[in-house]
C-alpha cells in the first residue's frame, strides 16, 4: 500500500466535503456493502459496514460490525466491532476520539496522526487513551 498516495487521496476527498459551515450533509443508512460514502456532516450506520469506505467531515457511528472497510472522519468514530476474528484488515483514521466495544487483530486506527495497530483482540477500546479518563 502506498501510504503517501492514500493520505493524499483522503486529504483530497475531505477537502471536497468542506462547506460554508452553515449546512452539512449527513448520511443515515441501515447498512453499507461495497459502497463509498462521502458526507460533509455525520454518518450513522444502524447495522453493519462491509467492504466499504466512509469519508465524513463530522463523526461516524456504526451500531454493528465494520468488516474489511475504511473509515476516515474529522470527528469522533464509534463502532460496536471492527475487524474479524480471522484478521481481515480494517482501517480507521480520525481527528477525534475512537471508541469500540471490540477490535479484532489487523485493525489500524490513526487518531490525529498517532497510529495504533491491533495484533490481538481488544475490548472497550478508547483512543487516544487520555480520552478514557474523561
Amino acid at each position: 500500500i502506498d501510504y503517501e498516495q492514500l493520505a493524499e487521496d483522503i486529504h483530497e476527498r475531505l477537502a471536497l466535503l468542506m462547506d460554508d459551515g452553515e449546512r452539512r450533509g449527513s448520511v443515515v443508512a441501515r447498512s453499507l456493502n461495497n459502497t463509498t460514502v462521502e458526507a460533509s456532516g455525520d454518518v450513522q450506520v444502524k447495522e453493519s459496514v462491509y467492504y466499504s469506505q466512509i469519508y465524513a467531515r463530522g463523526s461516524v457511528q456504526c451500531h454493528g460490525f465494520v468488516r474489511a472497510s475504511e473509515i476516515h472522519a474529522n470527528g469522533d468514530v464509534f463502532c460496536d466491532e471492527v475487524g474479524t476474528r480471522s484478521g481481515t484488515r480494517a482501517v480507521i483514521a480520525l481527528n477525534g476520539v475512537f471508541r469500540a466495544r471490540k477490535v479484532y487483530p489487523n485493525v489500524e486506527v490513526t487518531v490525529a496522526g498517532e497510529k495504533e495497530f491491533f495484533d490481538r483482540e481488544a475490548v472497550d477500546v478508547v483512543l487516544p487513551r487520555s480520552a478514557k479518563e474523561n
